[in-house]
């Protein structure tokens, strides 16, 4: 297998609130927001506390083990929000990723997202937390207006904001010549689906598919962070 990541602070933001981890079994992508341009920490704190709890040689991972590191970061986040006035209203999206020989884990609570693309096709598998999304659950507006409506920003559910948030978790299985796509929404705000897809087809190697995303990214407007990881299995 093979890995590349990248972060870039896109074109219009002072700084990056993104932090992103990748190593042999374990991905992270982290979209901060909030508090006196306290981004940074909170995403960076679960970065951190993902990488203690799911990494490491014995690292063997299950549902409820990437389900209780994520609901242990959401309350230290939590914590320091409170206890930190300058962190205040801090928080952070995550989508974190943990793989062995047979199977692939998803955890996420946010907007950043995970796809998977195998056999020539792309498929999202988180499913994002965002006003937008229950917009369109609930039949209020079509996939077109999704697209471009004026509220797409506003995420419903992120790590740090409730203390007692709990992520979405998911199981798929590992496939050979299967890439994984992880990646904040400075990406998929500017980066169609079948861009994605079509980046990975002619690219055989993750670094350069993470380049050229972000490039693309920036290209469109690069209005948000933009933080790509590439998985090739």
């Amino acid at each position: 297998m093979q890995t590349a990541h990248k972060t870039d602070i896109g074109q219009k933001r002072s700084h990056n609130e993104d932090c992103c981890y990748v190593t042999q079994g374990l991905a992270v992508v982290a979209d901060g927001m909030g508090g006196h341009n306290k981004g940074e920490v909170a995403s960076r704190m679960v970065v951190d506390i993902l990488k203690e709890k799911l990494s490491g040689p014995n690292a063997k991972c299950t549902k409820t083990k990437m389900k209780q590191a994520i609901v242990y970061a959401n309350k230290q986040v939590y914590a320091k929000s409170k206890a930190d006035d300058t962190c205040a209203g801090m928080g952070t999206t995550v989508v974190a990723c943990t793989w062995d020989n047979e199977k692939v884990l998803i955890g996420y609570v946010g907007d950043s997202r995970c796809y998977e693309i195998y056999n020539h096709e792309i498929h999202l598998l988180t499913k994002d937390h965002t006003l937008v999304q229950t917009l369109l659950d609930e039949g209020k507006i079509t996939g077109k207006e999704a697209e471009n409506h004026p509220d797409k920003h506003i995420i419903t559910r992120a790590v740090g904001t409730d203390e007692d948030e709990v992520p979405d978790v998911l199981e798929i299985d590992r496939k050979a010549q299967q890439w994984l796509i992880l990646c904040s929404d400075g990406l998929t705000n500017h980066v169609s689906e079948d861009f994605i897809l079509a980046c990975v087809e002619k690219n055989a190697e993750p670094q350069k598919v993470v380049d050229e995303l972000v490039n693309m990214a920036n290209a469109g407007g690069g209005f948000d962070n933009i933080t790509v990881i590439a998985i090739q299995f």
